[in-house]
């Protein structure tokens, strides 16, 4: 039986469909075009991550996290509806291209705290550029309008950029164009699959210097790139330890739309030969050795051992570096991009030392998470708990243990 929390996984990314109205040119998903019911996740699936849900809540208390993902997630959002309502659902969200968000979609978001990360490339030059429809039609309106629904979800959305080798000299009017629309927070994230030259990152440099300026007249706005630098710089350093990779395999995993789990949703595939294939959630197992061989596979490269930057660097996505060879290979782009990335961030907190911030405010969060973290773990295991907490967790049982006897 699988007991997600057992195992330490408290998000999962499912595949709602494999299905998208958009033809991407950098997607490392293939195009499969609406339309088509086969490429929506199974029923049987569906059910059965329904009922790992509510087993999670039974024994946790808690909503584990589900990030909708596709193809367009969107395009089988009657599923999502329908998952959401019956399993209570109140930690969630999905990654969307945002053109089949409507108005009247605005009150589900809302009153079952949902929320959206939105795929659009900035400014409509380096949008459309890339994310387009089938023979290359432009998708920046739809878009546009998708995220002025988006931010009425929620104003504090993150809009998503993709940064490729051509469109990297508009980064600094993508991000304009970002504000212009209402958005406060943008991840401006590149490519490293694709081939990335020094021009190529004298560019992205001058851009981020443009950003500072920016940055400084509107110190609300909350830019990725910067603060991954910043909350390195003030993390102690991690040399010789197990590398600090994102939550893929760790705290997360991915289901595909037949079942398929994998580290995370770079990894999705119907096809079970795949590399990192760790069961199918219809068997109710997960091959839980194979998930301990990814963990134990990661160590510091050696290049990466007397870097400065170590404790800023995740090393880059895994499935990126198991495509160059190995879990453990780290992309030249991704050395390139934390260098500028940080030389650039190094300037801008001298620019806005002293000042309100929101990198100040979220450095103070990050602290007192951990400090909260160290806390817990004083405590003693045996405090008694609350009449409340008591009977907030019979309640959960009771509502989890109905619908579990239901779809048995």
């Amino acid at each position: 039986m699988i007991d997600l929390h057992r195992l330490g996984i408290r998000h999962v990314d499912l595949d709602m469909t494999n299905a998208c109205n958009f033809q991407c040119r950098y997607c490392y998903h293939s195009n499969n075009l609406v339309g088509d019911p086969s490429q929506h996740i199974l029923p049987e699936v569906k059910g059965k991550m329904e009922e790992l849900i509510m087993r999670f809540k039974k024994n946790t208390s808690k909503d584990l996290n589900i990030a909708f993902f596709g193809g367009e997630p969107m395009v089988n959002f009657k599923g999502i509806v329908s998952m959401v309502e019956r399993t209570g659902l109140r930690n969630w969200g999905m990654t969307s291209n945002l053109s089949l968000l409507r108005e009247e979609m605005i009150p589900f978001f809302r009153e079952n705290h949902g929320s959206v990360h939105c795929s659009i490339d900035g400014c409509q030059e380096a949008h459309d550029m890339y994310r387009v429809k089938a023979g290359g039609a432009s998708t920046w309106n739809e878009v546009a309008r998708g995220a002025m629904i988006a931010l009425k979800i929620n104003p504090n959305c993150t809009a998503r950029a993709t940064l490729m080798p051509n469109n990297i000299g508009l980064l600094y009017k993508s991000v304009i164009a970002l504000k212009d629309l209402g958005f406060t927070k943008a991840a401006l994230m590149t490519v490293n699959e694709e081939t990335w030259t020094k021009a190529h990152w004298d560019i992205y440099e001058q851009e981020l210097i443009k950003l500072v300026d920016f940055n400084v007249k509107n110190p609300g706005f909350y830019i990725k790139n910067f603060y991954d630098s910043i909350r390195g710089m003030n993390t102690p350093k991690t040399h010789n330890k197990q590398p600090k990779r994102c939550g893929a395999g760790f705290s997360m995993l991915a289901v595909s739309t037949n079942g398929n789990v994998w580290p995370c949703h770079r990894f999705t595939s119907t096809d079970n030969t795949k590399p990192w294939y760790l069961g199918n959630i219809l068997e109710d197992k997960i091959d839980i050795a194979k998930l301990k061989e990814y963990q134990n596979s990661f160590v510091i490269p050696e290049k990466c051992k007397s870097c400065e930057l170590i404790s800023s660097c995740n090393m880059g996505c895994p499935n990126v570096s198991l495509n160059l060879g190995g879990l453990n290979e780290v992309s030249q782009a991704q050395c390139d991009y934390m260098e500028r990335s940080s030389k650039v961030a190094k300037i801008l907190m001298k620019r806005l030392s002293g000042t309100n911030n929101i990198y100040s405010k979220m450095m103070r969060g990050h602290r007192n998470q951990h400090r909260n973290r160290g806390r817990m773990k004083q405590r003693t295991n045996n405090k008694p708990r609350s009449q409340k907490v008591k009977n907030r967790i019979v309640k959960f049982n009771s509502i989890a243990g109905e619908f579990l006897s239901r779809n048995n």
